[in-house]
């Protein structure tokens, strides 16, 4: 960037002259000239200048009143008295009037603009400097008040606050006056000291750049918890620790709930009878409770190494592989897949026996909400469908008799209603299946037998006890049959 020098003079000559040396010696420069004080005025109001170099003597305006009114309009800008011989003593005015530095005019040309282009050069260089370090500490001054992180600096040797921003303040409910009477060890729980002390130290050293976790107590006696960012730093030979204190409370109090939860998730899993898996997007096994050595013989391990193959029957693979595409397309059409499906599968078990599980699985997803594989949980059912192939046969055991019994056999519900009727009774009252089911029992009775039944059932109810009573019944033909009437009941599952 070109040094914007402007050059007074009344003696147009030499300010022609100067001008031209200075510009062809030093590059760097942009000289422009003024023959008098008002002229350079009228030019210091339209145009920014970074240095100017200015005659003593001349007319209506000398050089210690043009000083005067430009430290008016600018106190920093460098001002540099270029002086005759014997007036030193007016330069020395011009210092104490807030001239940057003189030159004084007269013997060799080279040597005399040589030095007044190194004074104004190291003149405008300081000022830029300066400036820059005014930028930046305003800079800094603005990010430190007005940052969303508490920021806290530290006396390094005694650990003794110095400084705290606005936002640091507000978080821990002290002002800045009442924080500079403490230490680091007044704004965190006793029990804690010791180690954020260890923490402290190893920041010191540049062994970690962050503390995570740190608790700190607020005015009100109230814990947050910060991730604190800490560098190190000398200021006129003392030592300081500039530490950031982001607020991490809510994340910390979520972590501590999660693992909370996958302690929970943890314990159940490692205690239940059944067996919960996890699976990837792949249908490789992530995981297994340590029940699958109960349910199938084989260890953690060894079931976790094993192929789906080495697993489950080949009918039950097949059935698996069905449900498994099946669930991929839904979530490749975006359904919920959160509904778990169900199957009955047959596994095999260390002995070489097999074992009936009925496995319910459903998609797991992230918090944004996308599938990243399954859950599920496998559980025993061999009782189960021992007891559901024993009441199968006995179920058929029942039909059979039920149907090719020699005698009537009815099978009717609380009110009377004919659910069944065998091909005996059938054949011999001379009636189809659909003609009796639907209708009441009492359909079939002599009318003198109605009121007599309705006794004998009533009588059955309470006493649960109904054999051998001889009744007269009516044929579809209208013939009337005399009948041995005996009475038991069936009950479902449910009693």
């Amino acid at each position: 960037m070109k040094i914007q020098a402007l050059f007074v003079d009344d003696n147009e000559p030499l300010l022609e002259i100067g001008s031209v040396y200075i510009e062809r010696d030093a590059q760097d420069f942009e000289m422009t000239t003024a023959s008098s004080a008002s002229k350079a005025l009228d030019l210091l109001a339209f145009k920014s200048f970074d240095v100017i170099i200015s005659d003593y003597q001349m007319p209506v305006i000398d050089g210690l009143e043009f000083l005067a009114r430009v430290r008016a309009i600018d106190e920093h800008l460098p001002f540099i008295i270029f002086t005759g011989k014997g007036r030193e003593e007016i330069a020395i005015q011009a210092l104490n009037l807030g001239a940057t530095n003189y030159v004084v005019k007269g013997g060799d040309p080279k040597s005399q603009y040589t030095e007044l282009i190194h004074i104004a050069r190291n003149a405008v260089e300081h000022r830029r400097a300066k400036q820059a370090r005014s930028e930046t500490e305003e800079q800094y001054r603005i990010v430190f008040e007005n940052v969303n992180d508490g920021i806290l600096m530290v006396e390094l040797e005694h650990r003794k606050i110095q400084s705290a921003n606005p936002k640091f303040c507000e978080m821990i409910g002290y002002t800045l006056d009442e924080l500079l009477n403490f230490t680091i060890s007044d704004i965190h729980p006793s029990e804690e000291i010791e180690r954020i002390a260890e923490a402290f130290e190893k920041q010191s050293r540049n062994e970690i750049r962050i503390a995570e976790k740190i608790p700190v107590v607020k005015k009100d006696g109230t814990i947050f918890y910060a991730d604190i960012s800490a560098k190190t730093l000398e200021i006129d030979g003392t030592e300081y620790q500039l530490g950031v204190f982001r607020d991490v409370t809510s994340k910390f109090e979520v972590e501590t709930e999660h693992a909370a939860k996958e302690e929970i998730y943890r314990l159940i899993a490692e205690n239940s009878s059944d067996v919960i898996f996890t699976l990837d997007m792949n249908m490789n096994r992530t995981y297994l409770s340590p029940s699958v050595e109960r349910l199938r013989g084989y260890t953690y391990a060894e079931s976790l190494a094993q192929t789906w193959e080495e697993v489950m029957t080949q009918g039950s693979l097949e059935k698996m592989i069905m449900l498994f595409g099946q669930g991929l397309e839904r979530l490749r059409q975006k359904e919920d897949f959160r509904q778990p499906i169900t199957a009955e599968i047959e596994m095999y078990r260390k002995d070489g026996s097999t074992v009936w599980t009925e496995v319910s699985a459903s998609a797991m997803y992230n918090e944004d909400g996308e599938p990243i594989g399954v859950i599920g949980l496998t559980r025993d059912i061999s009782a189960r469908k021992s007891s559901v192939e024993s009441l199968s046969a006995s179920e058929e055991t029942f039909r059979l008799f039920f149907s090719n019994a020699p005698v009537y056999c009815y099978m009717v519900d609380p009110g009377g209603k004919m659910l069944s009727v065998n091909m005996t009774a059938l054949l011999s009252l001379g009636y189809q299946e659909d003609e009796l089911v639907g209708k009441n029992i009492a359909s079939l009775y002599a009318p003198y037998e109605k009121q007599r039944v309705t006794d004998l059932i009533e009588e059955w109810r309470e006493s649960g006890d109904l054999e051998n009573e001889k009744i007269d019944i009516v044929t579809r033909d209208g013939t009337i049959r005399t009948v041995i009437l005996s009475v038991s009941s069936v009950t479902d599952i449910m009693g």
